[in-house]
């Protein structure tokens, strides 16, 4: 089975296409913490499902918007517990490491 050069071409460019991406989001994801990762895989798919549902006007139930609520709702939820307890570890970290003030 012999390819011409424009099929193999686009056979390299796809994977190139489909290689880079992935190259910077493992340089990027290392960089930031695991919970923004994880936070931040739930954009995409809220991206697509309003593009296919305003954009596309794909059917979307009442049932659906519950179960889409009930998601980011969990995620708000786990989100700002961590935050407070971020918080109130950082707000004893600087109590208990407090710089001593210099005498003149």
């Amino acid at each position: 089975m012999a390819l011409d050069s424009l099929t193999l071409f686009l056979l390299i460019g796809a994977g190139a296409v489909t290689a880079i991406p992935l190259l910077l989001f493992a340089t990027g994801a290392k960089r930031i913490s695991l919970s923004l990762i994880g936070f931040l895989q739930y954009i995409g798919p809220t991206i697509m499902l309003f593009l296919g549902v305003f954009l596309y006007h794909e059917p979307f139930s009442l049932v659906q918007l519950i179960a889409f609520l009930f998601i980011w709702a969990g995620l708000f939820i786990f989100t700002f517990s961590r935050l407070s307890r971020f918080r109130k570890i950082f707000e004893r970290l600087t109590t208990f490491y407090k710089p001593k003030e210099k005498s003149l």
